[in-house]
């Protein structure tokens, strides 16, 4: 379904590398795509979630991946180790200076531009700013998923309910709950854990259907998860990103879908059920150069309605741009794929006129709640895998959907109905921070911790050194406290951890978080002791500039490397 003209308004337009250039801030920022000039003609740009590929023409193709992208192996004076030599080959570039060592007492003491928050359980521990509050950034999800561990269970699943009227060897008027399981169909994650669609097919016909008719109803089980509420603090530019893509009662693929601009100034999204979340034109003008902006469209309480795509496209050299976006209610996408699904000719079963309704009006919802009470109904219940797996998951490349998802699990099956699921959830792990520092000795440390989302994306969170240190001294008590402490990186070895601290006294033994905002690198964890009885929390925060990323995380790494030095040689 195409997008056509729509109130379209001329305003100054970014370039595809302006627009991947502006000042941004998010957990695991990823890399910049190429600019127009080194785009070959006929390419299909990706823009947003985790990677950028440039699909060339010729069968070549290049990969920008997101994260702390390290450039390829390079032979001596940094020309490419493949071997290019003689004529056209490029000039060898000279060699860059080597940076001078960072110096971690200068920081620590002298250096204007980083303020670091520094405090642990080692040795002599050097303590540095530990009551100051620091944006977090990803540290969160310790919060979120530890909270979770406690609240829920290291068991705890998501159920997705599907209620039919068997009438002979037809299904009926199929009704699907959904409680927010994130992980329907996430593509490379570690949480997928088979086709939950194709599932469902295979168990209607092991129960001997073999034809659908009705309607597909959708059904929140808790309607305050269809209201895509953006938490305060997320910037607005991490909303036309998939990684700043939220959670809803219905989740699929992590609620990230293509959108893709043609020569015939058409927006076209995988599906069609999905175009009423773009808005705009793509003017096309011969000559003109790729010049795309697209902006998150918030309604009043901040409810994510959709996108403005705005600019103007280049039909002098076609190419087909393709934008990865947030999909606002995704249970359109849920609805219409798993009817795919039970339409295909693998699965065996006749669909019949097959209707997909969102129960979104109280009336149709209860309605629908109602027929699955109903005795005469046969179910079937697909259940998510364990939420240990999901921690896990979450933990290790820090995945910002999966927090959202057990931060709004948690809200939605407290107590507090009368608040909407985020404020909900914000009571809850407020309520675990308060439990962990007083257990931990230190009641009003509950005072310098402030979450306001469960990924970490929201500048509105808060956080002191001394009582993220407290929790992390407490949490080792809980019984809990393994699943958690293997869910985190570890330095050298995996996860947003795998290529930092290779070779140090960290390397192995260090479990920690990252956090990445824009100026705030964060991390902090545990070092394992020498005898692996033990494991000592740190915290190293920060608040500096975009360009000191490097210098800092080059510091985190000295400085844990020293402090696991004086861990392990203690007795």
């Amino acid at each position: 379904m195409n997008v056509g003209p729509m109130n379209f308004l001329r305003v100054q337009t970014l370039s595809i590398c302006t627009l991947l250039m502006l000042s941004v801030s998010c957990a695991e920022r990823p890399s910049m795509l190429k600019t127009d000039q080194e785009l070959a003609a006929n390419t299909e740009i990706y823009i947003g979630h985790d990677e950028y590929s440039v699909a060339i023409a010729d069968g070549q193709q290049t990969d920008l991946r997101s994260g702390e992208r390290e450039d390829g192996p390079t032979g001596a004076e940094g020309t490419p180790s493949d071997g290019t030599t003689g004529a056209g080959a490029p000039p060898k570039p000279k060699p860059k200076p080597k940076p001078k060592p960072v110096d971690v007492e200068y920081i620590l003491t002298k250096a204007k531009a980083i303020s670091v928050g520094l405090t642990s359980d080692a040795p002599q521990p050097r303590v540095v700013n530990d009551s100051k509050a620091f944006i977090p950034a990803s540290v969160t999800k310790m919060m979120t998923t530890a909270s979770a561990l406690k609240i829920l269970g290291p068991q705890f699943r998501f159920k997705t309910v599907v209620s039919f009227k068997r009438e002979g060897e037809q299904a009926k008027d199929i009704v699907v709950v959904a409680d927010g399981d994130p992980t329907a169909e996430l593509d490379g994650s570690k949480v997928t854990d088979g086709n939950r669609f194709k599932d469902i097919a295979a168990r209607l016909k092991a129960m001997g259907i073999k034809e659908v008719s009705g309607s597909l109803i959708l059904v929140p089980a808790d309607v305050r998860l269809d209201r895509q509420q953006i938490p305060d603090g997320t910037p607005m530019e991490d909303l036309r990103e998939c990684y700043g893509a939220f959670s809803g009662a219905f989740n699929f693929k992590g609620n990230c879908a293509v959108a893709r601009i043609n020569s015939k100034s058409a927006v076209n999204w995988e599906i069609p059920e999905l175009a009423s979340f773009i808005t705009g034109q793509i003017e096309t003008e011969p000559g003109q150069r790729n010049s795309i902006g697209v902006k998150a469209l918030l309604e009043e309480n901040r409810i994510l309605t959709g996108f403005r795509v705005y600019g103007t496209y280049n039909a002098k050299k076609p190419q087909v741009i393709s934008l990865r976006l947030p999909v606002p209610n995704s249970a359109a996408w849920f609805g219409y794929s798993l009817l795919d699904e039970l339409k295909s000719g693998k699965t065996g079963l006749r669909v019949d006129g097959v209707v997909v309704q969102h129960a979104l009006d109280s009336a149709s919802r209860q309605r629908a709640l109602a027929a699955i009470t109903d005795p005469s109904r046969e179910r079937i219940e697909i259940d998510s895998i364990e939420l240990e797996k999901i921690v896990d998951a979450t933990n290790k490349p820090s995945d910002n959907f999966l927090a959202d998802s057990l931060f709004k699990a948690m809200g939605s099956r407290s107590q507090l109905k009368n608040q909407d699921v985020l404020s909900a959830a914000r009571s809850v792990v407020a309520g675990n921070i308060q439990e962990w520092v007083k257990a931990d000795g230190n009641s009003g440390l509950s005072a310098e911790m402030s979450i306001n989302d469960g990924a970490g994306l929201s500048t509105k969170n808060r956080m002191s050194p001394r009582a993220l240190l407290s929790i992390l001294r407490q949490l080792r008590r809980e019984p809990y406290f393994e699943l958690f402490r293997k869910s985190l990186p570890v330095a050298g070895r995996d996860g947003t951890l795998a290529g930092r601290m290779r070779g140090s006294a960290a390397d192995g033994v260090v479990f920690a978080k990252t956090g990445t905002l824009s100026g705030s690198y964060q991390l902090a964890g545990y070092i394992a002791s020498a005898l692996g009885d033990e494991y000592v929390p740190f915290v190293i925060l920060t608040d500096t500039t975009v360009g000191n990323k490097g210098r800092v995380r080059e510091f985190q790494d000295i400085l844990v490397a020293k402090i696991a030095n004086s861990v392990r040689r203690r007795r």
